[in-house]
């Protein structure tokens, strides 16, 4: 079995030009992030492929002998906006990293949680990494000597 397991990944990482892009994608999101999100990906691939039409009654799960296992286990933190964003934002990250649920991001002082609040803190945290003062990022840009700042939803 684990001679099985190393032949194939050694396969797709070695010699991907002979696996087609789909069986790559495939065999990444079944092994790359922890045993409960591959149950929860399979689980919801086999949900949408088992989709009934739509003039047919919906079916459910239990009639059809079938379980769900579980699901993911969603962790909230809240951060505040300001001059220190990325540095909440790193130690977050840096804390949430080891742990293998979900991370959801409410900002202090304000209303709404859950996929909204979150995209938009991803979204900041990519625009804040993009700062020319920071040095990370080789730019041909001619020198500005305005201390252009990014907008962080102040």
């Amino acid at each position: 079995k684990q001679w099985y397991q190393r032949r194939v990944r050694g396969l797709i990482t070695n010699q991907p030009m002979l696996v087609p892009f789909e069986t790559r994608s495939l065999y990444f999101n079944a092994t790359a992030f922890g045993i409960s999100r591959s149950i929860n990906w399979l689980q919801s691939l086999r949900e949408s492929s088992d989709q009934p039409p739509r003039n047919v009654g919906f079916r459910r799960v239990d009639e059809l002998g079938e379980y769900k296992i579980g699901r993911l286990k969603h962790e909230r933190c809240t951060i505040p906006r300001g001059e220190d964003f990325l540095d909440w934002a790193r130690q977050v990250l840096l804390t949430h990293a080891s742990n293998k649920s979900v991370l959801e991001v409410e900002f202090r002082g304000e209303e709404g949680t859950g996929i909204g609040p979150t995209l938009e803190f991803y979204s900041l945290v990519a625009a804040e990494l993009q700062r020319k003062d920071l040095a990370m990022w080789i730019c041909d840009d001619e020198i500005d000597t305005r201390d252009e700042k990014v907008d962080i939803g102040q």
